[in-house]
C-alpha cells in the first residue's frame, strides 16, 4: 500500500504507522484525537488476550482506528464509481474520515470479551451503539462544523448514499482490511497480509453500491480466504477463546459482587472522565486487586488463572463444514447446552461437577468464505456476475458451505469427564 496519504489534503500533522507508514490528519482529525476518550483507545487491546498465545499482539485500537481512516482515504483515492469519485464533495471525504476513525471509539476493554456480558447479562449495548453514544455527547463539540448525525449515519449504515455505508460496514469495509493486517503482522500469521493496494485498485461500485472487481480474481480470493483463516488460526484459537471465556464470566461476577461499577452507570454517563477509565488496565487492576484480597471460591480461583495464564480446556470440540443453513446436529447439542441452563445442568450432573465450571462457546454465526452480506460481482467481459456463480474461481468450490464450530470448556481435571458425560447425553 501507498506509504503516504493524498497530499491534496492540508494535513496539520503525520503520524507514523507501522502498517501503513505516514498517515496525515487534519485539525479537525487531530482535535478528535487529542481527547481523553480518544486517547483511552492507547490502553485497549486490539485483539484482547489474543497475547497469550501471540506474544506480539499487543496492538490497540487507537492504532487500528487511524489506520482504518487510512485505509478510507486510499478508498477514497483508488476507488472509482463510473470513473467520478466515490465522496461528492471535500466536506464527504471528511465525513467520510471522521466516520472511520471513530467507529471504534465506544469500544469496550479487551476486546470483545466484555460485550456479551454487557448485553446479556446486564440489558447493554454492543460497543458501536457506545460509539455513537460518545460521539453525540463528548465530541459533538470537536466535530468543526459537521454533526453528529453527520458522523452516525454513515457508521449506522442509515446515509442516503449506499457506498458510504458499504465503506464502513461490509465485509470488505476499511475496518476489515485494517485489522487483516494489522492482525497479521502483530501476531506473525501471514494468512491476514493481503495484497490490499491491488484490491482497492481493481474495485468499484455499481448504482445500487455493489461491490464489483475488474480483473481482480486471484486478489479476491487472497483476501476472502485469508479472513477465513486468521478467524481460524487467530481470532477463534482455542486458548484465545479460552481466556475471553474466562474473562467474561469474571467481568459478570465482578459486576454482580460490586467489585466494578455497573455497565449502565459507565454506558450512560457522558462523563469524560468517567468514560476514559474504561480501559484495560481497569479490568486487570481489579482483577490483581481481588487477588490481593487472598479470597476463595470460583471466582478467585478464575481470577488467579487468569493471572498466571492457566486457562480453561477444551474438552469437548464438534467441528466440521457443512452446506449453508444446514446445521450439524453435534453443533446444535452444545448450542443447546449453551442456551438451555436445565441442560448445562444436566451435563454438569453427569459429569459430577458443579455447572459453573461449563464453558460452552458457539460462535455468533458460522464462518464463511463467500461473504454473505454484501453482494460481490466480478466484471466479465461486458456483464457483472455474482461471485459466488465465477466458477473460474477455486473459491467457487466453497460457495455453499460453512464452517460450524462448537465447544464446550472446563477445568482440566474435568476434562475427561465433561468429554464423556457430553458423549452419554
Amino acid at each position: 500500500m501507498s506509504k503516504d496519504s493524498t497530499p491534496s489534503k492540508n494535513y496539520s500533522k503525520y503520524i507514523y504507522d507501522n502498517i501503513h507508514g505516514n498517515i496525515g490528519v487534519t485539525e479537525t482529525e487531530l482535535r478528535i484525537i487529542d481527547t481523553r476518550i480518544f486517547q483511552r483507545l492507547h490502553r485497549i487491546k486490539q485483539l484482547g488476550p489474543a497475547n497469550v498465545v501471540y506474544p506480539g499482539a499487543t496492538h490497540s485500537r487507537f492504532a487500528h482506528s487511524i489506520g482504518a481512516m487510512f485505509v478510507m482515504e486510499q478508498y477514497l483515492q483508488n476507488v472509482r464509481k463510473d470513473g467520478n469519485p466515490i465522496a461528492e464533495s471535500r466536506d464527504d471525504e471528511q465525513k467520510l474520515r471522521l466516520a472511520a476513525l471513530l467507529h471504534d471509539v465506544g469500544h469496550y476493554p479487551l476486546s470483545h470479551s466484555l460485550e456479551v456480558p454487557i448485553k446479556e447479562k446486564f440489558n447493554g449495548h454492543t460497543h458501536e451503539k457506545h460509539s455513537t453514544h460518545i460521539i453525540k455527547t463528548i465530541l459533538k463539540d470537536k466535530l468543526d462544523t459537521y454533526t453528529p448525525e453527520d458522523i452516525i449515519q454513515i457508521i449506522e449504515r442509515t446515509y442516503p448514499n449506499d457506498i458510504y455505508s458499504t465503506l464502513i460496514s461490509s465485509d470488505m469495509d476499511v475496518d476489515k482490511v485494517d485489522y487483516l493486517l494489522r492482525d497479521s503482522y502483530h501476531t506473525g500469521v501471514s494468512y491476514g497480509n493481503v495484497d490490499v493496494d491491488r484490491l482497492l485498485r481493481t474495485m468499484s461500485f455499481d448504482n445500487e453500491g455493489n461491490i464489483i472487481f475488474e480483473k481482480g480474481g486471484p486478489v479476491i480470493e487472497n483476501f476472502l480466504l485469508g479472513r477465513y483463516h486468521m478467524f481460524q488460526a487467530v481470532y477463534t484459537h482455542k486458548v484465545v477463546i479460552a481466556f475471553e471465556q474466562m474473562i467474561e464470566k469474571i467481568y459478570e461476577l465482578f459486576v454482580n459482587e460490586g467489585e466494578v461499577d455497573h455497565p449502565s452507570g459507565i454506558l450512560e454517563s457522558e462523563d469524560e472522565s468517567m468514560l476514559s477509565r474504561f480501559d484495560d488496565d481497569y479490568i486487570w487492576q481489579t482483577m490483581n486487586s481481588y487477588h490481593q484480597k487472598k479470597k476463595s471460591g470460583f471466582l478467585a480461583e478464575l481470577v488467579d488463572a487468569v493471572l498466571i495464564r492457566k486457562p480453561i480446556v477444551l474438552s469437548v470440540q464438534k467441528a466440521s463444514s457443512e452446506k449453508k443453513g444446514k446445521q450439524p446436529d453435534d453443533w446444535r447439542r452444545v448450542l443447546l447446552v449453551k442456551e438451555d441452563k436445565n441442560k448445562k445442568d444436566e451435563l454438569a450432573s453427569k459429569a459430577g461437577i458443579e455447572s459453573q465450571w461449563l464453558f460452552p462457546y458457539t460462535p455468533k454465526k458460522p464462518i464463511s468464505v463467500i461473504p454473505d452480506d454484501t453482494p460481490i460481482l466480478i466484471k466479465k467481459q461486458h456483464e457483472n456476475i455474482p461471485l459466488d456463480e465465477d466458477t473460474s474461481l477455486a473459491i467457487h468450490k466453497l460457495v455453499d458451505l460453512d464452517f460450524y464450530d462448537a465447544r464446550i470448556y472446563t477445568k482440566r481435571e474435568y476434562e475427561t469427564k465433561v468429554k464423556d458425560a457430553f458423549d452419554e447425553l
